[in-house]
């Protein structure tokens, strides 16, 4: 992994950890993960979180993601939370701080054992009817801030669960990357090391194949798949060579051929004498078939260039699995 791979992943790692544990402000996490974005090259990501910071516009991305972090109150009339993130952040601290500040009044009347038939509602009535319509009042404006306190506090948690779900994406496909990269180096090492002890001319025959793919035309590619044919064929002669006086061998209750011609045979023979596995025999004897048929056709079918090279790349997997059995 390069030097660049290696920061993108220190820096994903270190903005999973910042969220999951609360540790930087809105802006802070939005400018964090906005350089993630800038270099990974994720446009959008990287505009969206723009618009996070600074406020939305009505652009057709800006749009998109008015409605993936539901910030419409009426999208037909262009209406909505167009306001940063760090400003939803901030309505939701007021409002809860208003809320926890404000109280019901209690209009609750016990008259004195003195006076039972005490007079406590004023003129028609004007001291309750100014005690419930405050009542009434307060308890409207709980209901409006606990329901601003629900929008803004899912407009939050959409914008943060995306930018995780981005980073922790990131993260993921770099870890496997590096595995990937260091499985593959180590099997690439064992297997070169193998081939050039024991067959040579495997090795010495794939940069010319992949010199000829590079040129990306009909003719090379057809000549390509020929070479990895021929490769497939000599690997089988020298790791399963052919015996005159035995035209037929067993393999497990089947009578197969394993003449000079038969070199996908004489393989399979290899194979089945080599491991105990059936799993894995089948695996590779399917493989090995899918192979050469797609060899063969090649040469007369229209192959790409990539899929030619995804060829290349196949044989040079299984011959080695083969080889190191």
């Amino acid at each position: 992994m390069d030097n660049k791979n290696t920061y993108i992943l220190e820096l994903s790692k270190e903005l999973l950890d910042d969220i999951e544990l609360s540790r930087l402000s809105i802006e802070q996490l939005l400018l964090k993960s906005s350089r993630l974005a800038r270099l990974t090259s994720e446009d959008e990501i990287h505009d969206w979180l723009l618009y996070e910071l600074r406020g939305y516009q009505n652009t057709e991305l800006g749009r998109k993601y008015m409605s993936l972090m539901n910030r419409w109150t009426d999208k037909e009339k262009g209406s909505g939370y167009w306001i940063p993130l760090s400003a939803v952040d901030a309505y939701i601290s007021a409002n809860e701080i208003e809320l926890s500040k404000m109280s019901i009044p209690n209009v609750n009347f016990s008259p004195s054992s003195s006076n039972p038939h005490e007079n406590v509602t004023g003129i028609r009535g004007a001291n309750v009817s100014m005690i419930v319509g405050t009542q009434s009042q307060i308890l409207n404006r709980i209901n409006i801030l606990k329901n601003e306190i629900i929008t803004f506090k899912s407009i939050r948690g959409r914008a943060i669960s995306k930018i995780h779900e981005y980073i922790s994406n990131m993260y993921h496909t770099l870890v496997f990357s590096g595995y990937s990269e260091t499985i593959f180096e180590k099997f690439k090492h064992e297997v070169d090391s193998f081939l050039l002890k024991n067959f040579p001319e495997v090795l010495e025959k794939i940069p010319n194949v992949y010199d000829r793919l590079s040129e990306d035309n009909e003719e090379s590619i057809s000549q390509a798949l020929t070479t990895l044919r021929r490769i497939l064929t000599s690997f089988s002669d020298k790791i399963e060579p052919a015996i005159e006086s035995i035209s037929e061998v067993e393999i497990e209750g089947e009578k197969i051929k394993v003449g000079k011609e038969n070199y996908l045979n004489r393989l399979n023979y290899f194979i089945s004498k080599k491991t105990n596995s059936t799993s894995r025999k089948q695996r590779l004897k399917q493989n090995l078939r899918n192979l050469n048929e797609k060899l063969s056709a090649g040469v007369h079918d229209i192959v790409t260039s990539s899929e030619a090279k995804a060829l290349l790349l196949n044989l040079y997997v299984i011959l080695g699995e083969i080889a190191l059995l």
